[in-house]
């Protein structure tokens, strides 16, 4: 087992040490500044992830664009294919019985 799951998620009394040791830490003068950095950063990976996933809709977009095209075409090439069997004069095969 992970030993650092093993605790848990803190509990109330816990977050409440926590938060005492970092204004202990870092003085109350200085969390706010602190608060601003992250949240600035969670603000830019909040953008990125944004950006990430349009670029992966429009990825996603033009392969399914582009798969469609290929199967269109090759489609509509068979279907010539077998018209111009057809107009030849050739005749159709019967279909088997089983």
């Amino acid at each position: 087992m992970n030993p650092v799951l093993a605790f848990g998620v803190p509990g109330g009394q816990e977050w409440i040490l926590i938060v005492v040791i970092v204004v202990l830490l870092f003085g109350a003068s200085k969390l706010p500044e602190l608060a601003r950095s992250a949240g600035s950063a969670l603000g830019e990976f909040k953008s990125a992830r944004y950006e990430a996933e349009k670029e992966y809709e429009r990825v996603k977009k033009e392969t399914t664009e582009d798969i469609e095209e290929e199967t269109t075409g090759d489609i509509e090439e068979g279907a010539e294919d077998s018209e111009e069997k057809v107009g030849e004069g050739e005749e159709e095969p019967e279909p088997v019985e089983e």
